[in-house]
């Protein structure tokens, strides 16, 4: 006989502090009662006054990458050299070794309470560039129903349209890319906002990843701000916000609030000190 199904968390500690008794129907939190009343249809579990938490989510991942470091030793702190580092390592990349470091990544995520990731996938150089995007959409029906895995196309520098395109037939979820690297860098924002505009997807774009150099997040705002509302647009890393004068990153800061554009990364003090509730509810992801 198959166990009941959980229905009842007893003496579950809330954020506020406070111990609660939390009714469960399926997925769904049916109630919050006071600690002691609630009455179990189904199986009844005790915390006994641990920290009840909603689950975690990943907003940026590279699921593909994992446990790659101590094989590749990319040169440290300098990110074009790890990008060609891990560009020469994947030449030696299955499908199936993709797959499984990206499970024990993904699963190791999992047993900590991270139930949704997006992970970003690298379209790999060369004539096999769906090793990695393969790898990652059976990995996404494999652990259907344990956790959401959304999939964003990562092509390097100059990739074409077509290859990208067939990505995203293969499964993947968003357009991505990383146009501060390409030596035109807003025109390569334009391009792949048009792939995702022709496809009706969305996009999640790793923006001005360095403390100098373009600033593209500017032009990725205006790109999009006449996107539906419900149409996912997001920058990632947005490092570049950080070292800009007080005037440009307040331009800045306000493109992006007016185009809805989520941010999720790593942001200077400078950046932080900009934003007062709800503006840094509307645009800061994480």
């Amino acid at each position: 006989m198959l166990p009941q199904p959980v229905s009842l968390l007893r003496n579950a500690r809330l954020a506020t502090g406070e111990l609660r008794d939390v009714a469960l129907d399926g997925p769904v939190v049916a109630d919050v009662l006071p600690a002691g009343a609630g009455s179990a249809a189904g199986a009844a579990l005790d915390l006994g006054g641990a920290l009840l938490l909603p689950a975690g989510a990943e907003p940026h991942a590279h699921l593909d990458k994992a446990y790659t470091w101590d094989a590749i030793e990319p040169p440290f702190g300098d990110l074009v050299g790890a990008i060609e580092s891990f560009h020469a390592f994947q030449e030696q990349l299955t499908e199936e070794d993709i797959l499984a470091r990206a499970r024990r990544a993904a699963l190791r995520l999992l047993a900590n309470g991270t139930t949704a990731i997006r992970s970003h996938v690298n379209l790999l150089p060369g004539d096999r560039p769906f090793r990695g995007v393969d790898a990652m959409v059976r990995l996404r029906a494999e652990l259907d129903g344990l956790l959401d895995l959304e999939l964003v196309a990562l092509p390097p520098v100059g990739m074409d349209d077509a290859t990208i395109e067939a990505a995203l037939d293969r499964g993947l979820d968003l357009v991505g890319g990383a146009p501060h690297l390409d030596p035109a860098p807003d025109a390569d924002v334009r391009r792949l906002v048009a792939i995702a505009e022709r496809r009706g997807i969305g996009i999640d774009l790793h923006t001005d990843e360095s403390l100098d150099g373009p600033v593209t997040i500017t032009g990725f705002a205006a790109a999009v701000r006449d996107w539906p509302a419900d149409r996912v647009r997001t920058a990632g890393h947005s490092v570049r916000l950080g070292t800009l004068g007080a005037d440009d990153l307040r331009e800045a800061v306000d493109a992006v609030v007016a185009s809805g554009i989520g941010v999720v990364g790593k942001m200077g003090i400078g950046l932080r000190a900009l934003f007062t509730p709800p503006s840094a509810r509307d645009v800061v992801e994480r």
